[in-house]
């Protein structure tokens, strides 16, 4: 058997059980329904907590308030921190021989929860952390699109 030519987040069933929730979450999100969607999230995360797009979601929404307030920021962060590390431990299990690639729809919320953090941190004036984090997801998918440059 050959090298893999890329690597995607083989999900849990625990996680795949949930897929029509997190359709009908963003479909909630698209009609701009965040407040609902939110709760959605939130339950959603108290059955699943390995669940790594409800965390990205709820990070990248949290960081979307007009005018977010450091606990909307701290809040953004820990979620987006949830979701890396929910990746993370999965990476810790293997040496990946080929990239992750963040267009494959199961690695989407890790490059999500990724960028979003890193803007996040980047407004918050933690350059270095930025950085390093920007260097995790270009080792991960070299030809990662950079709309933050």
């Amino acid at each position: 058997m050959g090298k893999p030519n890329c690597y995607e987040f083989d999900l849990p069933r625990s996680v795949m059980d949930r897929k029509d929730d997190m359709d009908d979450v963003r479909g909630m999100v698209k009609h701009d329904e965040i407040d609902v969607a939110i709760d959605e999230l939130r339950w959603l995360l108290s059955d699943c907590p390995q669940l790594m797009e409800a965390h990205a979601l709820l990070g990248i929404l949290a960081s979307e308030f007009d005018d977010p307030t450091p606990d909307d920021v701290e809040l953004a962060l820990a979620h987006l921190e949830c979701a890396l590390d929910i990746g993370r431990t999965a990476l810790n299990f293997r040496r990946l021989q080929a990239p992750l690639l963040c267009d494959r729809p199961t690695n989407r919320p890790f490059f999500q929860a990724g960028l979003t953090m890193i803007r996040l941190l980047r407004s918050q004036g933690k350059k270095d952390a930025a950085d390093r984090l920007l260097q995790e997801l270009i080792r991960l998918d070299p030809k990662l699109p950079l709309p933050l440059q």
